[in-house]
């Protein structure tokens, strides 16, 4: 890699109207000098999506924009990775906010580490009072389950990375990224583990890389969200099993084991004391986690997670009730999503399910 290699951005879109401005001209005004060029890859967005970028690319050439029919994200960055100039393919989220030297950190961090794949950790922040519940949810360990790239502190290799910064060659050769599935929305988790298979320790997460994430700011879309997440993470660990973490197995697992003891429970021992109990403590537990997320970030909620209006800062016990919320529909979701996925394989396959 040279010392000041150039960049193509990449951002597949689909209806993302409300952040497509500020995200292209961050993009257009960021510190690294050698963007050649800034490809929206858009997925037939239904809003004004297109319109602003259109009317970006009159002022801005380097702005391009390029039809994704098959809509999906993966499909998109394969059709820009196709086309892309640049030395270094950065991609970037429709809905997300970024620092002004964004992508000087990623070349950076490239450089000084060889890796493969670089980005910084997945900070979460919000507009609304539920989304602001989901940006607390993924500080728990319950949100995170520990995953390094949600970790705003940690610097060192990881297992996947949120967005990331690439080599446009290595891309290639790799063959971009897989559509495992119809709804596969695990694409990311899936290039990186080939990525470390091609050379052990390559993606990695530093905290000089600053990103900001818009997660779902509705119950309904995080519940489709984390289902989607957990049909995709089982077919990712079909196809890469040495490399599954441990930490997508729990939500499975600990709904698993809760769900049989209290079915034991009720046909065969107490008729319900146990399960009363498991189901209480599981609450309890998610409960506490919420509250103590909450009152961590009591004096520095707004400057961590808030960008909204000041007039809609939600309350402590709102915030407690948006992150007990989210943290329940991100396990029962994930859970429903593994377990539907499992079927299926094992409707396909005729044999016993390997769990």
């Amino acid at each position: 890699m040279t010392n000041s290699p150039t960049v193509t951005v990449a951002i597949p879109v689909l209806n993302e109207e409300v952040f497509i401005r500020s995200v292209l001209n961050k993009f257009l005004n960021n510190t690294y000098p050698h963007i050649t060029e800034i490809i929206v890859a858009d997925g037939g967005s239904t809003d004004c999506t297109r319109a602003i970028v259109q009317e970006i690319q009159k002022e801005h050439p380097k702005v391009k924009l390029i039809e994704n029919p098959d809509r999906k994200q993966a499909a998109g960055m394969n059709r820009i990775i196709e086309v892309a100039e640049g030395d270094l393919i950065v991609r970037a989220d429709g809905h997300s906010e970024y620092a002004d030297d964004y992508v000087e950190k990623c070349v950076e961090v490239m450089k000084r580490t060889d890796a493969l794949n670089v980005s910084g950790s997945q900070r979460h922040v919000a507009l609304e009072p539920f989304q602001a519940g989901v940006a607390l949810a993924s500080r728990t360990w319950f949100g995170n389950g520990g995953a390094h790239y949600k970790d705003p502190e940690y610097e060192g290799p990881s297992d996947t990375v949120f967005l990331g910064c690439f080599q446009t060659e290595v891309l290639r050769e790799i063959g971009g990224y897989k559509l495992l599935d119809s709804d596969y929305v695990n694409e990311d988790a899936e290039l990186n583990a080939r990525l470390r298979k091609r050379k052990p320790d390559s993606v990695f997460v530093s905290p000089e890389i600053k990103v900001w994430y818009f997660p779902r700011n509705t119950p309904a879309s995080l519940w489709r969200q984390y289902y989607y997440y957990g049909k995709s993470r089982k077919i990712t660990q079909s196809v890469h099993p040495e490399q599954t973490p441990f930490r997508s197995l729990l939500p499975f697992y600990s709904v698993s084991v809760a769900f049989l003891l209290c079915i034991i429970d009720l046909i065969l021992i107490t008729g319900g004391m146990i399960a009363g109990t498991v189901a209480t403590v599981g609450l309890l537990a998610t409960a506490v986690a919420s509250a103590r997320v909450v009152l961590r970030f009591r004096k520095n909620f707004i400057k961590e997670f808030w960008r909204g209006p000041a007039e809609k800062v939600p309350g402590l016990l709102h915030q407690i009730i948006s992150t007990w919320s989210a943290i329940l529909i991100m396990l029962f979701a994930h859970f429903s999503g593994t377990l539907i996925q499992k079927l299926r394989l094992f409707r396909k396959s005729g044999s016993d399910i390997k769990l």
